[in-house]
């Protein structure tokens, strides 16, 4: 995930709530505030149903406050919002659990690569009168079923897998049982939204290569565009 920037409230663009929500899921996943398990499971569902809405409701500041008063902080702004201070905290524990997202800094490595495989696409693909289907052949190459609703399995274990570890916080029955239910189609709709993808709620090639580049797996040859379409937006949106 990115890191936190301050400051963060109800009047926050979505997508910097959306990053603090990752966030305080990933801290009650990592129980870093020693609540009891039904407090627990109370404030995951609350934070769930506010993640889905995209807002800074009252279980986002309410964690917000409990995060400040175990670490001594006192915002200028109120307790419950995200100011610098908490913000700087915030972002020291999740560096200490391996979460934030570092992969922002070799974007113009990666992009490098990415050109020098299309232009590579392109010269096998110009002796040919489909060039204009280069797309769809590309798509060919590793396309991949989707995932949808009600599966369950190796391919749906590997979902929940990937998701959490990016922090995202999942029903445990589902992770159990290896089922795609109502939370796995949840997270993956939010995860959607943050990475400007059709909100489709399954797992479509689109996101699975998204997925996989944000999990830090290396790109399929067949995915090229896709991905640097995805790159090209997270540079955008940074912006």
């Amino acid at each position: 995930m990115q890191q936190i920037q301050a400051p963060v409230n109800p009047d926050s663009p979505k997508a910097v709530i959306s990053n603090l929500h990752d966030a305080l899921a990933a801290f009650l996943q990592k129980d870093v505030f020693r609540l009891s398990d039904s407090d627990r499971r109370a404030f995951e569902d609350g934070l769930r149903a506010e993640r889905q809405d995209g807002k800074f409701g009252d279980i986002t500041r309410k964690l917000v406050s409990v995060f400040q008063e175990a670490r001594r902080i006192q915002p200028a702004s109120g307790m419950g919002f995200v100011d610098e201070s908490t913000a700087k905290e915030m972002n020291a524990l999740l560096k200490e659990f391996g979460l934030l997202d570092t992969s922002v800094a070799g974007l113009p490595e990666l992009l490098k690569v990415l050109d020098t495989q299309t232009r590579v696409l392109t010269a096998l693909t110009a002796s040919t009168d489909r060039l204009s289907r280069l797309d769809l052949k590309i798509d060919s190459i590793s396309s991949l079923a989707a995932i949808t609703p009600n599966t369950r399995g190796d391919a749906v274990k590997n979902l929940h897998a990937q998701l959490s570890s990016i922090g995202v916080v999942l029903p445990a029955n589902e992770t159990a049982e290896s089922i795609f239910g109502v939370g796995t189609r949840d997270a993956l709709m939010q995860f959607q939204e943050k990475y400007n993808l059709s909100k489709s709620g399954i797992l479509d090639d689109a996101t699975r290569n998204a997925l996989e580049i944000v999990v830090g797996l290396p790109p399929k040859s067949g995915c090229v565009f896709s991905i640097k379409v995805l790159v090209m937006r997270r540079r955008h949106s940074a912006t």
